[in-house]
């Protein structure tokens, strides 16, 4: 790096400051002269006394200033500066008294007596001991705090950003980071290897490095579970790698003996052809097959003997429905899968009144808060999250932990998990394991649906297996003369074009010639069209995109919605993040499990983790304590500190992955264009069947009729397949 200036002095005043990315404006006394410092100056106080490093520039608008790119602390300081820092609220719990008596007690030897000798505060009135330690404690975590976000603000890294490398690797961040960089990529979360490599690099680091290859690959193993891949083929890993890193593949092979070696992947060899998989899928999978075995080569009682299956509906139920009933009476797991209107609800109806009829303890569980609501109010029997129903503990990371495990199992005698295709591997692990030998499985799913948004394939790779028994429901109930969307889902899957726009009918297309266009057309059908036609509010009416980027993805069609159905109000309180502005009554989404965000319920029951896919709406926005309310759709209230916005966006209109699990009154799916790869088949499928009521196509037909005969799903690499099959040996 150039040369940088170094001003040192004491901070003035604060002028400016954005939390978000650590950009600030202060006045800094230098020896009674003061001069405009602005630039990354992370968690700044007044009264501190600091080293600036960067250069004079003259602003068009504000003359000169020294544009500062990082700071350090700096502790020369006489009484005054002290007790300014103090007395700025830099420290939790010091105020301007109790900053004056230490600073009138301790006068320049304060901050070395904080730092060093914090026992000997509890000697001023009105100062305990356990009030000593706990300044102590916070002065050296924010100093620490400061020099690390420092410390990464000189390679662009936001403060954030930067608070999560010291949340996991503490005090030590900089010693371990000078040792190994790619250290940060490993441990922390949001920091990516292409991050941490230009850091390496300028820190001189070889590109052969064997640090570097070894975690340029375990990033790309990860990119592969960001796919939804368990496991990955060597050829490709060698080959994608390569590119990435720009390095032969000899090297590359020494990196993957090493980290075979050091237990940091694991290979299997699948038909002459070797996979490498990350410990934790590695092992989640090979649980789950081992698990499932020996549940399934179980004997268990013969409940069908005890009850009259004739006797649980009033429907008049189609032999592969009694089928099932049958068979989920006498067996210990169980697949049933079927599309829309195949009467899937009818069974767990049915089976649910059976099991009472029993006296049996059932428990009906999803993978995401609307679609446990939503067969709750399908079946009348309370659903939970298969989150909540294991019970997430307080924890830090990215996996969660559960209260309920081997040590502590559920206790019931049959479980019902809906929409089983949403779970992916790490979770049903987790499920499995709270599960006693005694209690019956059974796992309903669409396995036309997209498969989990998590890592992993595990309905369609059980069904694959043939290793458990499975009913597949193909004959469709729930059609009504006036409704057009259950027929048309399954015309989709028929390579057949739907019938659009019949008189009377639930199911339209708007013809568009352009993105733009297009846009325009969404935000018309939701703010006045559809309300109007429907007599729904635009709250009830969800735009489902293939995509998140593009004129017609997600990310710009919720700011033209918002523009449309709430935009900013001069005077209302709002926070700009992620590339949106958030305001009161905002429908907004989290976009990535969070284990640790502590949420509450209006009638006071309390708990921790907001999951991807999650949706509600913003109660209130309140900039002076720098927090945002939510209240999202199971009735969870969270407060979320404006530093902890990454993982929210709007959610006027999401993508068909997001959406799964999920059921809208009303969908608007804009289909224009699109990469081959999203505008599939079972896209269009996922998308049609969240529809409760009403579907409107907007674009062009000839994109749909694309879509019906693009059938070819993007391939998952999966190991639980294999371990499933008779043939494999589970290596458990």
């Amino acid at each position: 790096m150039d040369t940088l200036d170094r001003l040192t002095g004491i901070v003035e005043e604060v002028i400016y400051y954005n939390e978000e990315n650590g950009y600030g404006v202060v006045a800094l006394d230098i020896s009674g002269e003061y001069v405009n410092v602005a630039g990354n100056l992370p968690m700044i106080a007044a009264g501190e006394s600091i080293c600036a490093y960067g250069r004079f520039m003259e602003h068009p608008r504000f003359g000169e200033q020294f544009q500062c790119e990082y700071y350090e602390p700096h502790f020369e300081q006489d009484t005054a500066s002290i007790y300014k820092f103090l007395s700025s609220g830099f420290i939790r719990g010091v105020g301007p008294a109790t900053a004056k008596k230490i600073v009138d007690n301790f006068l320049e030897e304060t901050l070395n007596i904080i730092e060093k000798q914090p026992e000997r505060l509890s000697e001023i009135s009105g100062i305990s001991l356990p009030k000593a330690m706990d300044i102590h404690k916070d002065y050296m975590r924010k100093i620490e705090v400061q020099n690390v976000v420092s410390y990464f603000m000189k390679y662009g890294i936001s403060p954030t950003v930067s608070i999560k490398v010291y949340n996991t690797l503490g005090a030590d961040s900089i010693k371990l980071c000078n040792k190994n960089p790619y250290i940060i990529c490993e441990k922390v979360e949001k920091i990516g290897f292409l991050t941490v490599d230009k850091i390496a690099e300028e820190m001189g680091i070889p590109k052969n490095s064997s640090e570097r290859l070894k975690s340029g690959i375990i990033y790309m193993m990860y990119q592969a579970s960001v796919q939804g891949h368990t496991c990955f083929p060597e050829d490709e890993l060698l080959e994608e790698s390569g590119r990435m890193l720009e390095i032969g593949q000899t090297d590359l092979e020494n990196a993957l003996t090493q980290l075979s070696m050091e237990g940091k992947l694991v290979s299997v060899k699948k038909n002459g052809v070797v996979f490498y998989s990350l410990p934790h899928f590695y092992l989640a999978e090979s649980y789950i097959a081992s698990r499932l075995l020996t549940l399934s080569q179980q004997k268990c009682e013969n409940w069908s003997k005890k009850i009259n299956t004739d006797d649980l509906t009033d429907i008049a139920l189609a032999p592969e429905q009694k089928e099932a009933i049958s068979e989920a009476l006498k067996q210990k797991l169980l697949i049933i899968t079927g599309g829309p209107g195949t009467g899937k609800t009818t069974v767990i109806r049915s089976l649910i009144t059976a099991f009472d009829a029993l006296g049996k303890r059932v428990i009906l569980a999803a993978p995401t808060g609307r679609a446990a609501k939503r067969i709750s109010e399908l079946t009348g029997k309370n659903a939970k999250t298969i989150h909540r129903l294991l019970e997430l503990k307080f924890t830090k990371g990215e996996r969660p932990e559960f209260e309920r495990n081997e040590q502590n199992p559920l206790r019931c005698d049959v479980l019902i998990v809906d929409e089983m295709s949403m779970t992916d591997a790490l979770l049903f692990e987790s499920l499995l394991r709270a599960l006693t030998e005694k209690t019956r499985l059974i796992m309903v799913g669409d396995c036309d649906q997209l498969p989990p948004v998590g890592a992993g394939n595990v309905l369609k790779d059980m069904i694959a297996s043939g290793a458990i028994t499975r009913i597949a429901f193909r004959q469709i109930f729930r059609q009504s003369d006036s409704s057009q969307i259950v027929e048309n889902a399954h015309r989709i899957l028929n390579f057949q074009e739907p019938v659009y726009n019949s008189e009377g009918s639930d199911f339209f297309f708007v013809g568009s010639g352009s993105g733009e266009d297009a846009v325009s057309a969404v935000c018309n059908l939701v703010e006045n069209r559809l309300p109007n036609f429907l007599k729904l509010p635009p709250d009830k009416i969800q735009v489902l995109t293939p995509m998140r980027k593009s004129v017609l993805g997600s990310v710009a069609l919720n700011n033209a919605l918002k523009q449309a159905l709430n935009p900013v109000r001069k005077g209302q309180p709002q926070k700009s993040a992620n590339g949106y502005t958030f305001s009161k009554f905002d429908r907004v989404m989290q976009t990535k499990n969070d284990y640790e965000i502590e949420w509450k319920t209006k009638d006071g029951f309390r708990g921790e983790g907001i999951y991807n896919g999650d949706m509600g709406v913003i109660t209130d926005i309140d900039p002076e304590n720098k927090e945002m309310t939510i209240l999202f759709d199971d009735e969870k209230i969270v407060r979320y500190e404006f530093l902890k916005l990454e993982n929210l966006e709007l959610a006027y209109a999401v993508t068909v992955h997001k959406s799964q699990g999920s059921e809208f009154d009303a969908v608007v799916i804009p289909l224009v264009y699109g990469y081959s790869q999203l505008m599939t088949q079972n896209l269009l499928y996922t998308a049609v069947t969240r529809a409760k009521s009403f579907v409107c196509i907007v674009g062009k037909k000839e994109c749909v009729t694309g879509m019906i005969h693009n059938n070819t799903e993007q391939k998952r690499y999966t190991n639980l397949a294999d371990f499933l099959s008779e043939s494999e040996e589970v290596p458990f």
